[in-house]
Parts: C-alpha cells; structure tokens; sequence
C-alpha cells in the first residue's frame, strides 16, 4: 500500500515520498516558468498538496493516504523541503504544515478547518476562490455557472494531488 515498515516505525515509502517532492518541485518550477506570476495560486496549491482536501465526498490527497504514519521525522523533512523551495524559488507565501495536517487528519478529520473541504463551500467561498486563485472573472454569472467553473478548476487540482498517491501500492 506504499507504506514501510522499520523498526515499530510506519512511514512512506521511498518512492512516494520522491513522488510527493517532484509533484512539489513542479508546482514552484510552473510558477517560475509562468507568464501570469499568481503568488496567491501558487500558496493555494502549494498548500492543498500539503494538507489535501474534501472533494465530493472523498477525502484526497498524500497526507490522507499516509495517514497511518508514525513517522514524525519525516513530516518536518517535508515542511523543511518545502521551505527550502521557498527560498530556491525566492517566494514568500503562507505554508501550511505536513506536520499539523497529519494531526488534523488523525484526530479532527471532518471537523477541522485547517483542510479545505470544498463541498461545505457556499456560492460566496466559491466565487472567491475563482476570482482570488484562479483570475476568473465572475461577473454577471448565474449562481449554477459558478458551481460549473469551481468543480471544473478544483476536479483538476484534485486529479493532481492524486497523481501523489497513484500507484502507490508498487
């Protein structure tokens, strides 16, 4: 299932881990490499990668796949790569935390407030994440075409934080 066993220690595999850094390298390396610049796009998915999230009903994402981790060593590895990716990429944006997402999952699942869950979004939350994270203009759409154009955008920022996990039973 992607998990390895060492030690009374349950962690990610080597791979998966490798998986999730690239996944990550490749957020920073599209903003780098992008005409727009969104440094509010690139905090957003930077960290929904991080915590995951709730998408029509399914929870999703690295963070819930590995939920039964014990390895907290590995969790501040990765808020450490991402931090340093921060500075690789001379950007300043407001992390989220493997660490504190772990917690989240493990002990607050559908309460917590810390991991976006996308179907609890009203109209308001969803037209805000269209015009703030994704230059979408809104005006002058009916409340059904907002509904299309949020789960169009967030289906596909879900279908990437999966590619995290795919495969991870090999």
């Amino acid at each position: 299932m992607g998990y390895h066993f060492y030690n009374g220690k349950v962690t990610a595999r080597k791979g998966s881990v490798d998986k999730l850094r690239d996944s990550l390298l490749s957020i920073f390396t599209g903003y780098k490499h992008s005409k727009l610049k969104n440094i509010n796009f690139l905090e957003w998915r930077v960290n929904l990668r991080i915590t995951g999230c709730i998408f029509q009903n399914k929870s999703k994402g690295w963070m819930y796949f590995f939920s039964e981790i014990n390895d907290e060593k590995l969790l501040h590895e990765l808020d450490y790569f991402i931090e340093g990716l921060c500075k690789r990429f001379c950007v300043t944006i407001k992390l989220k935390s493997f660490v504190r997402s772990f917690y989240q999952i493990k002990y607050y699942r559908r309460e917590t407030r810390y991991i976006p869950n996308f179907d609890e979004y009203n109209i308001d939350d969803k037209s805000y994440v269209l015009t703030y994270y994704f230059n979408k203009n809104i005006d002058g759409m009916q409340d059904e075409e907002i509904e299309y154009h949020f789960n169009k955008r967030i289906s596909r920022q879900v279908k990437d934080i999966e590619t995290d996990v795919k495969d991870a039973t090999y």
